[in-house]
């Protein structure tokens, strides 16, 4: 009879997921980047033999992954494969949306039902909304408590918020921006700087957007861009060269503030308008 286990889960998927489709139809060879996105994204929790318990769910442009919650480390081996797989996908063009949370949880090969599951959809389309992968406290209390058998729960947790961010409604993200992530995730930090240059051309061409959901996402997205910039600017001229090559390359990036305006202008007008309906 089947029963519920209490497990941790990971729900992602790709925004604008529909847009990027009908880009194959206009330019065929966009097909063979959507696919290798799609396959970065399915690669994460490829490596069963780590945690006996893991399954995985893959279905379109969506990945399920979930452990029982006492496997030790899982939540940081989790986070650290989704934040790899998520910088991946920003510096090819594609940002993902999702949640990290845990509960009751029916999870086989072939079936995937539970209040788990339900949390994790309900987290990743009504709160995360903008880019970003948000971590219930809830995993936090798990990772300190089913943690490394040579980390004291401090030291777990610390490992565990290396690569998160707290945003202003106090949510716990995954950082895929900032500098501190990038390096803490083990990626090449002399790519860094044409990395945040990729952030940034998606950030313009999301302002700009005919869909003002669209234009919302990448006004939420923008700060976080900024921010790095202004974070290189502080720091002044280096005396090493390469050092100085990629602090003075950060600081040189659009911050793309016309574009930025518009898109609030446009916001507002919105949001005017939707507010003078109600009253109506």
């Amino acid at each position: 009879m089947p029963e519920y286990e209490d497990r941790l889960i990971l729900f992602i998927d790709f925004l604008g997921f529909k847009e990027h489709v009908d880009h194959t139809i206009d330019d065929p060879t966009f097909l063979d980047r959507l696919v290798h996105a799609l396959e970065t994204l399915r690669e994460v929790g490829m490596e069963q033999e780590v945690f006996p318990s893991q399954q995985m769910t893959h279905f379109s442009d969506s990945v399920a992954l979930s452990f029982r919650i006492d496997e030790r480390s899982a939540v940081f081996w989790m986070l650290t494969q989704i934040r790899l797989a998520i910088f991946n996908l920003a510096g090819e063009g594609f940002l993902v949306r999702g949640a990290v949370t845990a509960g009751p949880l029916y999870h086989t090969s072939e079936i995937l039902v539970g209040p788990a599951m339900v949390r994790a959809y309900q987290l990743e389309s009504r709160i995360a909304v903008f880019p970003r992968v948000l971590i219930d406290p809830a995993v936090i209390e798990i990772a300190r408590v089913h943690r490394s058998s040579i980390h004291h729960a401090d030291d777990e947790e610390q490992y565990v918020r290396s690569g998160l961010a707290m945003a202003e409604d106090e949510w716990l993200w995954i950082d895929y921006i900032s500098y501190e992530a990038y390096e803490s995730a083990g990626a090449e930090t002399d790519e860094y700087p044409f990395y945040l240059e990729r952030i940034g051309q998606m950030i313009a061409a999301g302002l700009g957007h005919s869909s003002t959901s669209v234009v919302r996402k990448h006004v939420w997205l923008h700060p976080c861009y900024v921010g790095q910039i202004e974070l290189f600017e502080s720091i002044g001229p280096q005396e090493d060269e390469t050092m100085e090559a990629q602090r003075s390359y950060v600081a040189n990036l659009p911050t793309f503030a016309s574009e930025m305006a518009d898109a609030l202008a446009r916001i507002a007008a919105e949001d005017a308008l939707q507010a003078a309906a109600a009253n109506i």
